[in-house]
């Protein structure tokens, strides 16, 4: 595996810092659009909490919740690569290519997050199956 910065190899950090920033992205879209402001504080916290929840996990030295982080993220990445198809079918169309070019970058930035995490759950597990 390619050498990372030492503060990128902490377990679950990448889970963290998306959750973090979904949650500044919220917070400025509540700002922006202030007549729905609950909503655009509420809708991200289905992905913030999982998020956390898996970063969390994956800080622990146990074997049982980095299968559950991987379950979770496995989950997540089908879900959010199934919304990055979603949001390339929304740009052909005139009418849904606003939303498309909103849904699109998020559900990459998950999906990117989710398959990083699953490689680096994997590398963690075979490095402490191997033999010594």
């Amino acid at each position: 595996m390619e050498k990372l910065p030492r503060w990128l190899e902490k377990p679950g950090f990448t889970d963290l810092g998306c959750a973090v920033s979904l949650l500044g992205a919220s917070w400025v879209a509540a700002t922006l659009e202030p007549t729905f402001h609950d909503f655009w504080l509420q809708a991200p916290l289905f992905v913030e909490i999982p998020l956390v929840c898996t970063g969390l996990l994956q800080r622990l030295p146990f074997q049982l919740p980095s299968t559950v982080a991987r379950v979770v993220h496995l989950i997540l990445m089908v879900a959010y690569g199934l919304g990055l198809a979603l949001a390339a079918l929304m740009l052909v169309s005139i009418l849904f290519a606003g939303m498309a070019v909103i849904l699109g970058p998020a559900c990459a930035l998950l999906a990117t997050n989710s398959w990083y995490t699953l490689r680096r759950i994997a590398a963690r597990r075979a490095l402490a199956l191997a033999p010594a």
